[in-house]
């Protein structure tokens, strides 16, 4: 054979047999999504779009599954009264939510729940009377994991970034808020406002944090007070907290009462493990440290951005920090790539050149010796 013709031959099946494998990759990629739609598991009910979020209120009781990110384009939305079903997100975020109900009470994405959200990002704006979050205006003894809320929360009683009011038996976990919390009228009754939760009750609260601005107008008087970073007002006995803090800038008008940096006013006893504050915009606030028997722990912005400060936070599982760069995040909103592996089939079509350039090259040494 000669020697030109087999040169060119290696050459061609090489190529060929190197792109092809590429090739057919790449059209499969670009096929369709490179995201598969999620299954609707059974028992559930697939939520995709606005009319599907209207839909809820229909059957308040059953189980849903957010699909995909949806945009509320800032059309008013109707709260959903007395969910108590199961509303998973998938880690999806609902969007541009507008609601305008001054005057109303339990006001927020969910108006009232006793069930379970979980894995949801909420952003927009609310307004309401008393109990108002933009996430839920009251729950009732529902479970709350995995949940984060950024936009403006207006109201006048217990109001807050994620959650108005908890009652007795609720449960939030791994779970904040940024964005801004205040009243909406000039009132000497505006009191309970929180950056993450207006008022809560016999609760529990773990790994929770809240980066929300918080503030109340007014003159003062008796009820203009229960103002805090984190709650404005825990309201009964036997609430527990665990490894929470807060960072939000608190302001005020007039002469307030019961301001804190973490909780506003703890009306009784309750159990508290590693709570944090941040105190640097709070120069005209009350920086008391005790507050019902419980200590906080202030630390300044450069504390607050290392790891040793947040003693027995858990950093290897729930809690991830960038030395001197970040205050601490909660891992499950931060997971990690991983790579994939490859599969045998991937493996083999890339077996194929190499047999065939090995084959040729065995060709050229025999045509070299004169065998051919």
């Amino acid at each position: 054979m000669d020697l030109t013709k087999l040169i060119s031959l290696i050459i061609v099946i090489t190529v060929a047999f190197t792109i092809l494998p590429i090739a057919v990759g790449e059209f499969e990629q670009t096929g369709g999504s490179s995201i598969e739609p999620l299954d609707v598991p059974e028992g559930f009910i697939g939520v995709s779009t606005i009319e599907d979020i209207g839909n809820i209120s229909l059957n308040t009781s059953a189980n849903y599954f957010l699909t995909n990110d949806i945009d509320m384009g800032d059309i008013e939305h109707i709260a959903i009264e007395d969910f108590s079903g199961i509303f998973e997100g998938n880690g999806f975020t609902i969007s541009n939510i507008y609601i305008n109900k001054t005057g109303v009470n339990e006001i927020g994405f969910f108006s009232t729940l006793s069930g379970i959200i979980n894995n949801l990002t909420v952003t927009g704006i609310v307004y309401g009377e008393q109990r108002v979050g933009l996430l839920v205006g009251e729950v009732n003894g529902g479970f709350i994991n995995n949940c984060h809320s950024d936009g403006e929360t207006y109201g006048r009683i217990a109001m807050g970034g994620l959650i108005g009011k908890m009652n007795s038996g609720s449960v939030l976990t791994n779970s904040s808020s940024t964005g801004h919390v205040q009243p909406y009228i000039d009132s000497g009754s505006n009191y309970r406002i929180g950056g993450l939760i207006g008022e809560a009750d016999n609760v529990i609260i773990r790994y929770c944090f809240s980066n929300a601005s918080t503030h109340n107008m007014g003159d003062g008087g008796y009820h203009h007070h229960e103002h805090g970073a984190l709650i404005g007002a825990v309201t009964s006995t036997g609430a527990v907290m665990e490894q929470t803090y807060a960072t939000g800038e608190i302001t005020f008008d007039g002469g307030d009462t019961n301001i804190k940096t973490l909780i506003g006013k703890v009306a009784s006893s309750i159990e508290m493990t590693n709570p944090f504050t941040l105190y640097g915009n709070y120069e005209s606030v009350n920086l008391s440290v005790i507050e019902g028997g419980l200590t906080y722990a202030l630390h300044n912005e450069t504390e607050f951005k290392q790891q040793v400060t947040f003693t027995e936070f858990d950093f290897d599982n729930i809690w991830g920090i960038t030395e001197n760069e970040s205050y601490p995040y909660l891992l499950s909103n931060y997971e990690e790539l991983e790579e994939p592996e490859d599969s045998g089939e991937f493996q083999i079509m890339y077996l194929i050149p190499l047999i065939a350039i090995i084959g040729v090259v065995m060709l050229l040494i025999r045509s070299s010796r004169g065998e051919m």
